[in-house]
């Protein structure tokens, strides 16, 4: 009897522990993750946003990337954020190319389509599929970016960027198996199926890390879309909420409007975060 009770209390206290930290881990502050450059292009910029309600001045900002970006869940709460804290004067159009990494966009019919919607600030959010694989390479990746990004600056060499990085992911498997089923004249008849498993994708996180260096090197704004996300449990967790889709790839429109929300929630701390220039009214 004195054991039982002794297991009723101990499952009681773990039970209350979990609660406690449910509880703290839904009050904890969200961080969102970015790098933001003090050039005087950028800074000017952010002090636009700033003004731009009472000026009126368009600020034309375009969100390219891959199939997170074609249905336009993720752009709607950036565009919703940014005109709410800095008036309809912001414009934000959107396109993506399904199954695009950075080698889709490197060639001069996409950077002229890039030209000619003249954006004040581009967001870039690729990577996804560059590292969907299992023999990534950060240096071929890295490679990659910088061929994007230096045939971009010849056209448009001083257009601020803000690069994101792409949200966790699992790799799929499947394979073939065999499996014995009911009796064919005395003996089991195997019979073939297909297993599918799932690993977390690690190449998500090394692409993430090479994307902040490269945003670094090269002076361009970054936004940690994976950082702020968390780890593979945390993905999962998004996975068990519905927020991930079941191919483990993609997202619902619920998680990709959470996306948007991180990238707008990240560019207005950048904003606000900003010092004006000197002269700079």
């Amino acid at each position: 009897m004195k054991q039982r009770n002794s297991t009723y209390i101990l499952s009681l206290c773990l039970i209350l522990l979990l609660s406690i930290e449910s509880l703290f881990a839904a009050n904890k502050p969200k961080v969102y993750r970015w790098y933001a450059p003090s050039s005087p292009i950028y800074q000017a910029l952010w002090q636009s946003f700033k003004s731009s309600r009472t000026d009126r001045t368009p600020l034309r900002i375009v969100h390219l990337g891959d199939s997170h970006i074609t249905s336009g869940f993720t752009t709607v709460p950036i565009r919703e954020r940014l005109c709410g804290q800095y008036g309809d004067s912001i414009q934000v159009q959107h396109w993506g190319i399904n199954g695009a990494t950075y080698v889709t966009y490197s060639i001069q019919a996409e950077i002229d389509r890039i030209v000619k919607a003249k954006p004040d600030l581009l967001i870039v959010s690729l990577g996804t599929n560059d590292s969907y694989t299992f023999r990534f390479s950060a240096e071929e990746f890295r490679a990659n970016m910088a061929t994007f990004f230096t045939l971009l600056e010849k056209s448009l060499p001083n257009l601020p960027i803000v690069m994101t990085t792409p949200p966790p992911s699992f790799l799929k498997t499947a394979s073939r198996v065999a499996y014995a089923r009911g009796r064919a004249r005395g003996k089991r008849k195997s019979v073939p199926r297909t297993v599918v498993n799932y690993s977390y994708n690690k190449n998500t996180g090394t692409a993430a890390r090479t994307m902040d260096y490269l945003a670094r090197q090269r002076g361009y704004t970054l936004i940690n879309l994976y950082g702020s996300i968390g780890t593979e449990r945390e993905a999962n967790h998004w996975l068990a909420k519905g927020w991930m889709h079941t191919d483990r790839t993609h997202y619902t429109v619920a998680g990709y409007t959470k996306h948007g929300e991180y990238i707008a929630a990240a560019l207005v701390e950048i904003i606000e975060q900003s010092k004006p220039l000197v002269g700079h009214k």
